[in-house]
């Protein structure tokens, strides 16, 4: 998945999200009149509505290609979804957090705030399972398929590639490495990894198939 195509999906979802900002939510009332239902306006617009936007375009993308491919080998994706944690913590800490640190509310609205902050954290965290859970790596005949539902808010900008559902052509993988049950695959450039979980009764296979398309095997490699 090279950053091109990341960056139309970023921009598509980004278009939808200010057109569902700017006209349908201003038809509802309740949307401004209170500033506590503005901000969870906001959080669903980035904490759901743009991550759905996102996965359900990569999915379309990564399943129009699976259809097309033969699947050699299927594998659980593996990685950790810690940096996705601490972004959604960001946005429901500025928004919901600031305001009650900073004393700006009544003990009432500070209760209220607090236990927002604690249902969207709930829900962010349901949707980084999900996403964990669901992601598989397709090795077809000509490229790596990761697919599942992703959840993950992906920033193309300057955001290296962290096994996110995609489409990787093997030419664009440079190097892959294996231990502890885990096989990561260094994508061109410094572009990102992806890491997937390789059980040893299937590694050798994997790896020899790797090897045909010409991606170096190396016991560590350091970016």
């Amino acid at each position: 998945m090279n950053n091109s195509k990341r960056s139309v999906i970023f921009t598509v979802a980004f278009i939808v999200v200010m057109f569902v900002f700017s006209f349908v939510m201003p038809q509802f009332d309740a949307f401004f009149s209170d500033t506590f239902r503005f901000i969870n306006g906001v959080l669903f617009l980035i904490l759901i509505l743009y991550p759905a936007l996102q996965m359900l375009m990569r999915w379309v993308y990564t399943d129009r290609h699976l259809k097309k491919d033969h699947t050699f080998y299927t594998l659980k994706v593996k990685d950790n979804m810690t940096y996705y944690r601490l972004i959604n913590i960001l946005f429901v800490g500025l928004l919901l957090g600031f305001p009650i640190v900073k004393g700006l509310l009544t003990p009432d609205q500070r209760t209220t705030y607090l236990l927002g902050a604690m249902v969207w954290l709930i829900i962010t965290e349901a949707l980084i399972q999900i996403s964990s859970r669901s992601l598989k790596a397709y090795f077809g005949h000509g490229q790596l398929i990761v697919k599942g539902f992703d959840f993950r808010l992906d920033l193309p900008f300057g955001d290296a590639i962290k096994s996110h559902s995609g489409v990787y052509e093997y030419r664009n993988i440079t190097v892959f490495t294996y231990k502890d049950g885990l096989l990561t695959l260094h994508l061109y450039d410094n572009a990102g990894k992806i890491n997937i979980l390789l059980h040893e009764d299937v590694s050798k296979q994997v790896m020899a198939y790797l090897g045909t398309k010409k991606i170096q095997h190396k016991e560590f490699y350091r970016v």
